[in-house]
């Protein structure tokens, strides 16, 4: 049920609008509805803190914590440990860059070995010149070549240094001066010889492996950064509400809404503080926010909602029930597999094992356990464990009879699906027709309803028994009673808009009943993936009749099977998201008229300790 709002304007003085905003957190109940925002100084520190603070996250999110007693960062704050691991990680990035460059020279120093700089400068000095150059193999010996015409020079000496496949590095030595540019003289670091390098690499290895172990127990300190990001949020909604405050001469205010059986409660507040208080209803130009409250037994479907991120609009409607419903059942028909829901029920129950003092991680889990225990359900229903045939089975995990029919099967599943559509579809219209019950547009709902249930019996025709006879009958009543009802009470004739949508609308429904086979398309595809990944396992196995040899090929067997699986089941799960979300929000939603433009309400609440 979407909770009704109140649209609410408060006035304080001036000088004591931070206390009354501080008893306003207090309270607990006002969506804050701040639109116009005065720049501070202090909200835009708070904003980079919070920024820093994410990256420092990130940053130890992805480091293992150390096994090791932290004694180091044990003492510190949350502000400290982000701190430190920004400066941690800062140089760390410089350390790296370091050892790149000094990787890069050790390479290019490598194949010359450990020689002085200074003295080829004390040599060049004394008269004699000597060239370091390096030339691919097939050039070296080239006609064209410099390095030929230098060879047959009386005064040059050529001293081959190092070569391998491909490379030559070596010395000219001559005391003339030669033209460099004609030399390919060898890109060489002057400012290091080979055994720096090689000290300096190994002292920044070495650092940046300390640094590493400081990290790993820095790590340790995680939970003090998500601690200090919820009082850095906190702080910055204070500080945000505070500048979205409205001034005139000594008088502030603040507009927000608050849920209607709140509003005593905030009008006692404002006596006993001395506010200024209006109430009233929100105007229709104006947005709400939406606050749902459900049953306690619908809390599950709240995870879904937060994970795609919408919310119903505040003059929508509350489909909770409905969605958890039939996103519950999509899962089921999607995954298809009882063997697969086997292991997600097992993992859903270790997960509530371990994570049982946790109170985010109790919604998810519930509903995770819900939809492994569907799955398994349909899985037996249709007799489907790993893909694995019925008469490999025990006769008890065969499924039902007219559900595991290799002739009608397919049939019987297109038909389900079908039938969910026409259910999902219609009650959406139904559903309507009881909201606008005083008005003939509840007629009209009806009519569309009528028109869905229509386009199941055509599709089942049509596609599920092409070789059944038509119902006729049924069909003309539907379709001329639906036909009749939307055009005379669900169609706006003086809307152009309305009448020109018409067609469409009509075209629509079928389009959009026909869309709900993909269940039976996802599900079957993924039977089949697991099928031929079977029989690839068994194919392997089946490769020699050596007992010696298939002994050796049950591992690899195994790992095509078990791999195939898990790639199955990942796909699964996409689909999931793709499709199962996708029937709710699109196809149902539009037979709803719902938008999906709500924000959700979040009232202006102490988290932690007061600013």
């Amino acid at each position: 049920m979407i909770v009704k709002m109140k649209k609410m304007t408060l006035l304080c003085l001036l000088e004591y609008k931070r206390e009354a905003l501080n008893e306003l957190r207090e309270l607990g109940v006002v969506h804050v509805d701040a639109t116009e925002l005065k720049d501070s100084t202090d909200r835009k520190d708070i904003e980079t803190m919070i920024v820093d603070l994410q990256k420092a996250s990130g940053l130890l999110s992805s480091i293992k914590s150390s096994e090791e007693p932290d004694t180091e960062f044990i003492d510190f704050s949350g502000e400290e440990v982000c701190k430190k691991t920004l400066g941690f990680a800062d140089e760390e990035s410089r350390l790296k860059k370091s050892l790149e460059k000094l990787t890069l020279d050790h390479e290019q120093l490598q194949p010359w070995g450990d020689f002085s700089h200074e003295l080829l400068s004390d040599l060049r000095g004394k008269g004699m010149n000597i060239y370091l150059c390096s030339e691919n193999k097939s050039d070296f010996d080239k006609p064209d070549s410099p390095i030929v015409e230098l060879k047959n020079s009386s005064d040059v000496t050529i001293q081959i240094v190092q070569e391998n496949k491909l490379k030559i590095w070596f010395a000219v030595i001559t005391s003339n001066d030669l033209d460099t540019e004609t030399l390919p003289i060898d890109n060489i670091p002057s400012h290091i010889s080979l055994k720096e390098a090689e000290t300096r690499v190994a002292e920044t290895t070495a650092k940046i492996a300390e640094l590493d172990e400081r990290f790993a127990k820095l790590a340790k300190q995680k939970k003090k950064l998500i601690a200090h990001g919820d009082q850095l949020q906190e702080k910055l909604e204070f500080l945000h509400n505070r500048d979205g405050m409205g001034e005139a001469d000594v008088v502030a205010y603040i507009d927000g809404y608050v849920p209607d059986p709140d509003v005593e409660k905030l009008q006692s507040a404002a006596k006993e503080h001395g506010w200024g208080l209006l109430i009233r209803d929100p105007e229709d130009n104006e947005n709400p926010p939406t606050y749902i409250k459900t049953p306690k037994w619908l809390d599950i479907a709240k995870p879904i909602f937060d994970f795609i991120g919408i919310a119903p609009g505040y003059r929508e409607w509350d489909i909770s029930a409905c969605f958890l419903i039939f996103f519950t059942i999509f899962v089921s028909i999607i995954v298809g597999d009882a063997g697969y829901g086997c292991i997600f029920l097992v993992i859903a129950f270790f997960a509530k094992y371990k994570l049982k003092n946790n109170e985010q991680a109790r919604l998810p889990i519930n509903l995770f356990i819900l939809m492994s225990i569907t799955t398994i359900i349909w899985g037996f229903a249709n007799g489907t464990f790993f893909a694995i045939p019925a008469e490999n089975l025990p006769k008890w995990m065969h499924g039902l009879k007219w559900l595991t029919d290799p002739v009608t099967k397919n049939q019987h599943i297109q038909q389900i699906c079908f039938i969910i559509a026409a259910v999902h579809l219609s009650f959406a219209h139904f559903w309507k027709a009881v909201l606008y019950i005083n008005s003939k547009r509840a007629i009209g709902e009806i009519g569309w309803a009528m028109l869905i249930i229509g386009n199941y019996f055509t599709a089942l025709n049509l596609i599920v028994y092409p070789d059944q006879p038509w119902p006729i009958p049924l069909l003309i009543v539907l379709y001329v009673g639906g036909l009749i009802f939307t055009l005379s009470c669900a169609v706006n004739w003086k809307n152009v808009g309305d009448i020109f949508n018409y067609p469409f609308g009509l075209i629509g429904t079928f389009v959009d009943l026909l869309s709900y086979i993909r269940l039976f398309a996802v599900g079957l595809s993924s039977y089949y993936i697991a099928k031929s990944f079977n029989d690839m396992g068994l194919m392997i196995l089946g490769a020699s009749q050596n007992t010696v040899i298939i002994a050796l090929l049950v591992i690899p067997a195994v790992i095509v099977i078990f791999a195939g699986h898990i790639g199955n089941i990942l796909l699964a799960i996409l689909a999931v998201l793709v499709h199962g979300i996708r029937l709710n929000t699109l196809e149902f939603s539009n037979h709803m008229a719902l938008q999906w433009l709500g924000h959700v309400y979040k009232p202006f609440c102490k988290k932690g300790k007061s600013e």
